[in-house]
């Protein structure tokens, strides 16, 4: 790998900031969907073709890249509570804070 395709691997910016032709060109290495940051009409099938797209560029294999699969981050510390119909759960904390280890076992 070139300097600026492992520079590339490490940088992760922000989805609304990065289009997947850029993600080819520069070599981005993962993707962050920040707090609040969601495709489209934040339907599933919006994030399936967002992250499917971001994929498809990363694996285009030429004499400037290397095909590496992407990493897709999600700012979730309070679960997926930015995907319609998700289920959100208290903080660590205060499940921690509930002292039931039973709940905590079935929430995962």
């Amino acid at each position: 790998m070139t300097l600026d395709q492992k520079i590339g691997q490490m940088t992760q910016p922000e989805r609304a900031h990065i289009t997947p032709g850029e993600v080819k060109r520069f070599h981005i290495g993962s993707v962050l969907s920040g707090g609040g940051s969601c495709p489209g009409g934040n339907r599933t099938a919006d994030w399936v073709a967002m992250n499917d797209a971001y994929w498809a560029a990363s694996m285009e294999e030429d004499a400037d890249h290397v095909a590496i699969p992407i990493l897709y981050g999600v700012d979730a510390i309070h679960g997926n509570a930015n995907v319609r119909g998700a289920t959100v759960f208290p903080h660590n904390i205060g499940l921690g804070a509930a002292g039931d280890p039973e709940l905590i076992e079935r929430i995962g």
